[in-house]
């Protein structure tokens, strides 16, 4: 009876639990914005208060109208904690809170972004999307899904790696959508191809190790999706390339060591040397271009947070807030790692791409890249015209600007990814 009663007071707390997480979303729709906070803990209530709470939701419903719907949220559980996403529906667009709970249920972070793109019948064409989960080598549950070619064959396959910041699968910036693009385009030629989410875009901070590095954000991932894919039916097990673009580019010689059974690699855009050393060149870039672009407080915030990096100038307890909000432990790792050394030791096939105006990984990178691997005979170098970080056609100058609006991934480069698979 004990043990009976037991039960279902842990199954009336689970339910009692997720009805809280439930609320949130419904709160923001009755803008009882005291309510969010009051299950706030004190280090996210000393970051967000009611008041800016407030304006960013109203900056969303000015832009977006009122909301249509609020879906139930969807829980996930991390070795570490629990974290929710919960949609809100526009007429238009949608909105996804991203919550992560201590154990105290606790509200412990607070992310509003906008909503996964859903494809659509049209994008599809003759495309077949295979929507999955795969649990990674540390226990994260990801969610990704396949681009597979229709019919019954066996088809190589592409596995797209994200660059830095909490990406969703598709890579989104703004209304740009590069994975997805790159999804459809090599899709359609016969390659088959696997997204997913970072976990940093699924899982908040709290639920991930305080000591962050690159292998937990990134590496991890990566590799465990490869395993994943290889058990696919329609998946040539031999035929599997990993292609990382921008971060996940510079972490691909990495990656490589740990993925022997890949067929190839390929490198979009990657950063050549120190990445601190890019982020200050790509601040002074958009502020030599576009002076009003960032205000001078903010820009010298950055530019002081990015020098002490690059001095070294921060210990194990240093706080992330001064550290571009990233964990010491993080620029500890990246220090130690030198992605050019570890790209002389890959044996097999690889594919180093660059954008021309690209003002994120200027073509300088790609010279110093092509400078010391031209010897390399599995190794080879394209570098397309015309556009930018994304692989969307732009303007050089135009900075952060040129990716206003929405434009698809350039033919270029899916018909460069396309001929490395295929012809390996």
């Amino acid at each position: 009876m004990k043990k009976l009663l037991f039960l279902c007071l842990i199954s009336i707390n689970a339910q009692s639990q997720t009805a809280l997480i439930d609320s949130v979303g419904h709160w923001l729709w009755n803008e009882k914005y005291s309510s969010i906070t009051s299950l706030m803990d004190s280090n996210l209530k000393s970051k967000l208060s009611e008041t800016k709470l407030k304006a960013v939701w109203e900056s969303i419903l000015k832009q977006e109208g009122s909301p249509t719907n609020v879906l139930k949220a969807e829980i996930n559980q991390s070795p570490i904690g629990k974290s929710a996403s919960q949609t809100v529906e526009f007429s238009k667009a949608t909105f996804d809170l991203k919550t992560s709970w201590n154990s105290k249920n606790q509200l412990s972070s607070l992310f509003i972004k906008p909503g996964l793109t859903v494809a659509s019948d049209k994008d599809l064409g003759n495309s077949t999307v295979i929507k999955t989960t795969f649990t990674s080598s540390d226990n994260y549950v990801i969610k990704g899904e396949f681009w597979m070619p229709k019919g019954n064959g066996s088809y190589p396959l592409a596995i797209l790696v994200h660059g830095s910041g909490p990406n969703d699968r598709y890579s989104t910036l703004g209304k740009n959508t590069p994975f997805l693009d790159i999804a459809k385009q090599l899709s359609a030629k016969g390659i088959g191809v696997f997204i997913y989410d970072k976990r940093t875009f699924t899982y908040g901070l709290s639920d991930l190790p305080s000591c962050l590095t690159p292998v937990e954000e990134t590496i991890t991932d990566a590799v465990s999706a490869l395993q994943f894919a290889k058990q696919q039916v329609n998946i040539d097990p031999s035929q599997i390339f990993i292609v990382g673009h921008s971060l996940g580019a510079m972490l691909m010689p990495r990656i490589a060591s740990l993925t022997p059974d890949a067929k190839g690699y390929a490198m979009l855009s990657s950063p050549y040397g120190s990445l601190p050393e890019l982020m200050k060149y790509q601040f002074e870039f958009i502020k030599k271009n576009d002076p009003k672009a960032i205000p001078e407080m903010q820009y010298n915030w950055v530019m002081a947070s990015i020098n002490r990096i690059i001095k070294h100038e921060y210990t194990d307890s240093t706080n992330s807030s001064i550290l571009l909000g990233v964990s010491p432990c993080y620029w500890k790792w990246l220090e130690k790692y030198n992605q050019v050394d570890e790209a002389k030791k890959i044996a097999k096939p690889l594919l180093l791409v660059s954008a021309l105006n690209d003002y994120q990984v200027p073509k300088k990178e790609a010279c110093l890249w092509k400078k010391k691997l031209k010897r390399h005979k599995n190794v080879q170098f394209v570098a397309l015209k015309g556009l930018t970080h994304i692989y969307t056609e732009g303007e050089l100058s135009k900075g952060p600007k040129v990716y206003d609006g929405k434009k698809e991934v350039s033919l270029l480069l899916s018909n460069t990814l396309t001929n490395f698979i295929l012809f390996h």
